[in-house]
């Protein structure tokens, strides 16, 4: 079958003959390789190593970098989050809105791998008034532990007021708690806090967590947005979310919650091959390829555990794109080789011959 026209080939041409008569020689013992290779690989991808950390892509051996790693990772402040509440009608300092905040406090304290030492709000513990009084210096929580009264509206004033004369009186730290704005709408300069016309209508939580919440992002995330949902209801408040980790979780989230991309793109590709064959072969037959290709690559990935990035998840789309091309040259080949003499393991080796 094939000798006759293996004679006529020539140099490279004779290679890839050479190449297809082993193939379809020893093709029962490669297709069970395959398959046996095919179901290892997809049984590793559960051990893919993902990581959005741009820490990664930095020379760790870089002495700059290699300091800022150590204040990170001794000291903290590496990974910051802001959770900013805005009220949308007065300002901020009203019992419900300050009590809000210290329970948000709490509750982002609480999630995993916090550094509660390092939270910068009005509910912090570090967080205090510092001025003086005739024994000496006087430094005090902003505000209670039980947060501002709601019972007594006359110790509510107080407490308010306190808060307010102690952020108005921190020039470092109180454009850090308070966002304090005029009536146009822009921000105030710290030396205008005094005047009537600023007034605060939005504060910060700032959180810090340490590296080990890389490891768990996508739970974390999810806490996150809980929180976020839950607060978000409160007509009364604007809630704004910002800062590296949110950030980077929610981007690999998000990789994984449009799953139905990848399934919406191998159905579109079967549409294609379906009206270009007209036959459940030429529809198949390439996705099978490309399929195995897909899961030995990505199995591979997770054997090594190899640190991807998240751009790495796009790897699937660039296989299927890079993959379905050259499987629908092979099985069109084959299937007019075939329309026109009937003989499949010639149509086979006449295919992989020219493909």
């Amino acid at each position: 079958m094939s000798e006759n026209f293996q004679d006529s080939l020539q140099g490279e041409d004779r290679i890839a003959a050479r190449y297809a008569r082993f193939v379809l020689q020893y093709r029962w013992p490669i297709m069970l390789f395959l398959l046996v290779a095919t179901l290892l690989g997809a049984s590793q991808i559960q051990y893919m190593d993902i990581r959005n950390d741009p820490d990664t892509l930095l020379p760790p051996s870089n002495r700059y970098v290699a300091t800022n790693l150590y204040a990170e990772h001794n000291f903290g402040m590496g990974n910051l989050m802001v959770f900013a509440l805005r009220v949308k009608e007065g300002d901020i300092f009203q019992p419900w809105f300050i009590n809000k905040i210290q329970e948000l406090h709490r509750k982002l304290v609480a999630l995993p791998n916090s550094r509660e030492a390092n939270f910068i709000d009005i509910a912090a513990q570090k967080i205090k008034f510092m001025g003086a009084d005739e024994n000496g210096l006087v430094f005090k929580r902003l505000i209670p532990t039980a947060g501002i009264s709601t019972d007594d509206p006359e110790l509510a004033r107080e407490q308010l007021a306190f808060l307010k004369e102690g952020i108005k009186s921190n020039p470092v730290m109180g454009p850090m708690l308070v966002s304090m704005e005029g009536p146009d709408g822009k921000l105030c300069a710290y030396e205008d806090y005094d005047k009537e016309a600023c007034v605060a209508t939005a504060a910060y939580i700032i959180g810090d967590y340490d590296d080990g919440v890389k490891e768990i992002y996508l739970p974390w995330v999810n806490q996150v947005r809980a929180l976020m949902d839950e607060y978000g209801e409160d007509e009364r408040i604007e809630l704004l979310v910002a800062g590296e980790p949110y950030f980077l979780a929610w981007m690999l989230a998000d990789l994984v919650n449009k799953w139905w991309l990848f399934v919406l793109s191998i159905a579109v590709v079967v549409v294609v091959l379906w009206l270009e064959f007209r036959n459940w072969r030429g529809a198949a037959f390439p996705l099978l390829g490309v399929g195995a290709t897909i899961a030995l690559t990505l199995g591979m990935m997770g054997f090594t555990e190899f640190k991807l990035t998240t751009m790495m998840v796009l790897t699937p789309m660039l296989l299927l794109a890079i993959g379905i091309g050259h499987s629908i040259q092979v099985t069109r080949r084959f299937m007019l080789e075939h329309a026109g003499h009937g003989d499949c393991e010639k149509s086979a080796f006449i295919a992989i011959c020219h493909t």
